[in-house]
């Protein structure tokens, strides 16, 4: 029935159809036997992970997964059988250091020379750094004529061993030829056209996703996918998204920006040893008004994250993180210089430490779910901005309950998180209810401290009817006094203190918070505070919003699912009875 919704002209709201609209007795065991099942199997387990945890329905996704994976002739080389959810041991392998890749039978063809001083100067210039196919290529391309080639080093096709600028003859002259197929005049190739020298490097990292954004094409190689005979199942999408080309951060962006995107894979006719080209769009992705097997589609949809850019669809924080979390680079600084330019920061510099582009990101972006903030990492900043921020937007708090979440976060460029919460004061009783959720003994040692003066603290959390999903988490601030948001409404200032777990069911208030402003302030009484600053009467209103919401999806529904009735009850029972 998922499947029937979303094929086809019918028009069924997706959202009736989550990881848990059928009952766990029936999901787990398919889940599991599907699990078995894959291991079994030659695809990286890491891979299958990630594609699954990036669908809409999670692990309720596996079986249908699993059932199209088994048929697939999957590259037999590479060896994943080590592989696990968490780690596979071809993404710690420095792709640097991986000999360049001939095309020729013999491996024994003469070299080219494409000299990185021309490119330098190019840069320095402000210029494309493509080089054109003549028969004396030179770095000469205009927008929209060249081809931009989006690969793995790990394949071979970067510059390995060799002296930076020289290419194999074969390597070339293949995808020199695969150019001309396209009518490219040119081609950018970062092998060849990012320049060595430090400063220039950097300079040009920083303009990287230009050069597939003013492409004519971007040609995506993986040599798993070339060795891919192509069918006409659906299954070459599903290839793609669990090939190691789709797991690197870099060709996310190249992808991201990219307008035409054309696949290599193998000819199935047996006779050509020229690849297929394939548009990714029209050729591979499930088409919307197209009956399509459901593999085909939860690939399509994991993938069409990628072409909101080309959907003019704006790019949030969350999206950043489903797309950039799980993604491996050879270098870890570049996975932040990916989020910078898929963030589409105005004069980005990919010099910049973790923390002044997380910082950009999160203020360019604007709004961040409020459960962002229930992370377990150390800030840079102990009090004032940016207190509540951590080193890395890698480390900010993403989970399903972030998804769903309807409270969020202001986030301005004076280091300030500003947005409702639920609040809970503390009691010398209640503070004895608090564990302590955080690893770092540092934050521990904060926490214990602060825990010490209840009276000061409250504990917050997003809406209370997601707690199966957020569970007991809540995050631990000090009052310090009261000020005003933009609009001139109340704001209770805090400190951000860390992430406690706490099994308090009752007294939950809603107010407006603001973290940030607390530097060189004084702690102060959080009751008062909050008597001054409560927001019942809406609280009200968006608590009868909330029951309704849960008694409509019940009532949607032939069987209520056992997460309706629990958000239902805790609604009730929880708030209804304290009358907020």
């Amino acid at each position: 029935m998922y499947w029937i919704s979303g094929t086809g002209p019918f028009d069924v709201s997706s959202s009736a159809w989550g990881p848990d609209h059928l009952s766990k007795f029936i999901v787990i065991p398919a889940v599991l036997k599907a699990s078995i099942a894959a291991r079994s199997l030659s695809v990286c387990q890491r891979r299958l992970w990630s594609f699954i945890k990036a669908s809409d329905r999670l692990e309720v996704d596996l079986p249908a997964i699993v059932s199209m994976t088994s048929r697939m002739p999957l590259d037999r080389e590479r060896q994943h059988h080590e592989c696990t959810e968490e780690f596979c041991r071809f993404n710690n392998v420095n792709s640097t250091w991986v000999r360049q890749l001939h095309k020729c039978g013999n491996k024994a063809c003469s070299e080219t020379f494409f000299p990185p001083a021309e490119v330098e100067r190019a840069v320095l210039q402000n210029l494309l750094t493509a080089w054109t196919i003549r028969q004396a290529p030179e770095v000469n391309c205009h927008d929209g004529t060249y081809m931009a080639l989006s690969h793995l080093w790990a394949d071979g096709t970067g510059i390995g061993l060799e002296k930076p600028g020289k290419l194999n003859r074969c390597l070339i002259d293949y995808f020199v030829g695969i150019a001309r197929r396209l009518e490219c005049d040119g081609i950018w190739w970062d092998t060849i056209c990012v320049p060595i020298e430090p400063g220039v490097r950097r300079k040009a990292l920083s303009m990287m996703h230009k050069n597939f954004e003013r492409a004519k094409c971007t040609v995506v190689h993986d040599e798993s996918l070339i060795n891919y005979e192509w069918r006409d199942d659906g299954s070459p999408c599903l290839a793609l998204a669990l090939s190691p080309w789709f797991t690197r951060c870099w060709t996310a962006l190249e992808l991201y920006v990219s307008t035409k995107v054309v696949v290599l894979f193998k000819n199935p006719d047996g006779k050509s040893s020229q690849p297929l080209l394939k548009d990714l769009d029209n050729d591979i992705l499930a088409n919307d008004n197209a009956y399509t097997s459901l593999p085909h589609r939860l690939a399509s949809s994991v993938i069409q994250r990628l072409r909101r850019r080309k959907r003019k669809e704006r790019l949030h924080v969350e999206d950043l993180l489903a797309i950039l979390r799980a993604r491996n680079t050879s270098w870890a600084t570049d996975r932040m210089i990916v989020a910078g330019l898929m963030a589409e920061l105005p004069e980005f510099d990919s010099g910049e430490s973790q923390s002044q582009i997380t910082r950009k990101i999160l203020t360019k972006c604007g709004l961040i779910p409020s459960s962002y903030l229930l992370h377990s990492h150390i800030s840079p900043n102990e009090y004032g901005p940016w207190s509540w921020c951590p080193t890395s937007l890698y480390d900010l708090h993403s989970d399903l309950a972030s998804k769903n979440s309807q409270l969020s976060l202001k986030i301005r460029h004076d280091g300030t998180a500003t947005g409702d919460w639920f609040c809970n004061t503390l009691t010398e009783e209640k503070a004895k209810l608090l564990q302590l959720h955080n690893p770092q003994m540092s934050v521990k040692l904060r926490i214990m401290k602060t825990m010490q003066t209840p009276r000061s603290c409250m504990i917050l959390r997003p809406w209370p009817w997601l707690s199966s999903e957020v569970g007991n988490q809540c995050l631990l601030v000090e009052t310090v006094g009261l000020g005003y948001d933009e609009t001139r409404s109340k704001v209770i200032e805090c400190r951000y203190i860390g992430t406690v777990t706490a099994s308090i069911h009752l007294g939950w208030q809603y107010v407006s918070i603001r973290i940030g402003l607390d530097q060189g302030k004084e702690e102060v009484d959080a009751q008062e505070m909050v008597s001054a600053c409560s927001l019942e009467e809406n609280a009200g209103q968006m608590l009868d919003e909330g029951i309704n919401r849960v008694i409509s999806r019940m009532r949607a529904d032939e069987f209520a699912s056992i997460e309706d009735v629990r958000d239902l009850t805790w609604a009730l029972t929880g708030l209804r009875d304290q009358s907020l």
